[in-house]
């Protein structure tokens, strides 16, 4: 638990300064009005320059404590030359009564207990036992690994979030690692969502309806994902990244292109851009660069040319070209962008399976996936409705039927004043996340891949639909908002509670760090001159050293004389 705090604190103080340093020069590049911004915004910014940093970075080194300290040493030394710029934003702005302050603290300590609870459990999270921690691991101890993806496909997957959990592991300084950055995050959206709840109610009750969902998210997180908060999986990360986008987007519909902070625009440009190399899979969320022309905040002009095309090409080409290094395709697994003639390249057959793998898993799991390609969508799908809880049922038809709620709300709303420009780009925003639950449903139907757009769909025409009975009923919204935070974090704290009271020696074992999941009994198997371990009765690696696979692909060899040499697949000629 206090490993957890010491994290959040240090990924919160770094990303900020971060996000920071670089918004002050940005101002200072293009000539935008420097005022102050949200924390969030600051973090969330630093974190995406890090998705590009560590991309380059790890082309050359290992990810560890040198890695620190090449961005620590100019942020001291900035901190130090624009003393004046770091004390604007480190000056409390908060106006609370002290009845407020209590109200409010209390649901956010909550979810800090909450968090630091779920965060001690073991790494439970089957994936991460599977590839997660081995994806972590390798980025640690070397440069990027030609071949990898021959020794352990799913690491060709190449997510950005596994940069950051090696990043922010703190394993360089501890005898464990930490896996605080998903804790980190829901913990950032929940203060946000407070916050932005209690600046409605206080002083627009009119956007209390914008910020309900940020508020209904921070409490579904720990109930969604419940004990894989504790393990390193991008699922949670990329949830709330996308929640964040919606927040951001949500906040900006009343206003016009010239009142929008630019840095915020350019966070949100960041964020989608990150969002595609966390996970593939939320392709449709490019859509949010085309709304932002479509409401003007990003105008054709050369300097918002310049910004997306410098963002993406900072993004998304190093993240480009450790996917060729590691699998030998642009983008993997998909085999169709095959380019590219490299002596380490996964055999496509490799490739197609692993594809169709994800396609089929997430329709009826891993019991005969092959027979599922053979399935049409209508038969699958009305299958793999029936498996899913009372609730998802409930959420997943009114998600598919929120079309109809978009007419109704343009229906009830027609005659409201000023109502046709918002419904235009409410109906922009909603088809936009409405995309992503259709493109999820048909490609890659589990629940924890498609969270955000799940309930985006249903919730963006209700709540809008709602807006001016919300409006009216301010207090007792409030107050409901509130209540059901406690209620949730409450409702999860039970587990805690339980051991304090009858088993508090597990709890004072958690007080550092959280609890190690073992590594399975291991057997090595030569590859060339050197031991992969492989699992003797499971398949799941979890923090065994590496290399460590679940299954050798026949003919797999170094390419080299060490580690870092890589892996290919011995040609059968």
């Amino acid at each position: 638990m206090v490993l957890t705090l010491v994290m959040w604190a240090y990924i919160h103080c770094f990303n900020c300064s971060l996000g920071l340093m670089l918004y002050n020069l940005l101002s200072n590049i293009f000539g935008w009005k420097f005022t102050k911004v949200p924390a969030y915004l600051l973090s969330l910014f630093g974190l995406c320059f890090l998705t590009g940093y560590l991309a380059i970075y790890s082309l050359f080194a290992p990810i560890n404590v040198i890695t620190h300290l090449t961005l620590i040493i100019p942020l001291a030394f900035y901190a130090v030359k624009r003393k004046a710029v770091f004390k604007l934003f480190l000056q409390p702005r908060l106006s609370f009564s002290k009845t407020e302050f209590l109200f409010l603290l209390l649901p956010v300590l909550i979810i800090v207990l909450n968090l630091l609870y779920l965060n001690t459990l073991p790494v439970l999270h089957t994936d991460s036992g599977l590839y997660h921690i081995q994806a972590i691991k390798w980025p640690q101890y070397y440069p990027v690994v030609p071949g990898i993806g021959n020794l352990l496909s799913q690491i060709g997957y190449n997510s950005s979030f596994f940069l950051w959990s090696a990043f922010f592991s703190g394993v360089s300084l501890t005898s464990q690692p930490i896996y605080a950055l998903n804790s980190y995050l829901v913990l950032l959206l929940t203060v946000t969502g407070l916050t932005l709840f209690r600046a409605a109610f206080t002083k627009d009750k009119s956007k209390m309806a914008y910020s309900i969902f940020p508020v209904i998210l921070c409490g579904l997180i720990p109930i969604i994902f419940d004990r894989a908060i504790a393990s390193p999986t991008p699922d949670i990360a990329l949830t709330v990244i996308l929640a964040f986008i919606f927040t951001i987007q949500i906040y900006q519909l009343g206003k016009s292109g010239k009142e929008i902070n630019a840095f915020e625009t350019l966070t949100l440009v960041l964020l989608v851009l990150t969002a595609f190399t966390i996970k593939i899979s939320v392709a449709p969320i490019a859509g949010v660069l085309l709304y932002l022309i479509f409401t003007e905040q990003v105008k054709l002009s050369k300097q918002w040319v310049m910004l997306v095309a410098a963002s993406g090409l900072f993004i998304f080409g190093p993240w480009f070209i450790r996917n060729i290094i590691q699998t030998g395709y642009l983008v993997y697994p998909f085999p169709y962008l095959d380019i590219f003639t490299v002596d380490w390249k996964v055999p496509m057959p490799i490739v197609l399976d692993e594809m169709n793998m994800i396609k089929s898993f997430a329709k009826e799991g891993a019991n005969d996936w092959q027979r599922v390609l053979q399935t049409s969508f209508w038969v699958w799908v009305k299958s793999w409705y029936s498996y899913q809880s009372t609730y998802y049922k409930f959420i997943l038809a009114g998600a598919a039927l929120s079309p109809l709620f978009m007419v109704i709300l343009g229906y009830l709303k027609r005659e409201a004043p000023g109502f046709t420009n918002l419904y235009k780009k409410l109906l922009a925003l909603w088809f936009i996340y409405y995309a992503g639950f259709l493109f999820w449903l048909y490609f890659v139907p589990s629940i924890r891949f498609g969270v955000t757009f799940i309930y985006l769909s249903l919730l963006i025409p209700i709540i809008f639909v709602l807006q001016g009975t919300i409006s009216k009923y301010s207090a007792f919204v409030y107050v409901l908002g509130i209540t059901i935070i406690l209620g949730l974090g409450l409702n999860q704290l039970r587990d805690l509670v339980h051991f304090l009271r009858f088993q508090p020696a597990v709890i004072q074992a958690r007080l550092m760090y959280q609890e190690y999941h073992p590594v399975p009994a291991l057997a090595p198997v030569k590859v060339s001159h050197v031991n992969v371990w492989r699992p003797v009765k499971e398949l799941v690696c979890w923090d065994a050293p590496i290399p460590c696979t679940y299954h050798l692909v026949k003919g797999l060899e170094l390419r080299g004389k060490d580690l870092a040499s890589g892996f290919r697949i011995k040609s059968k000629e």
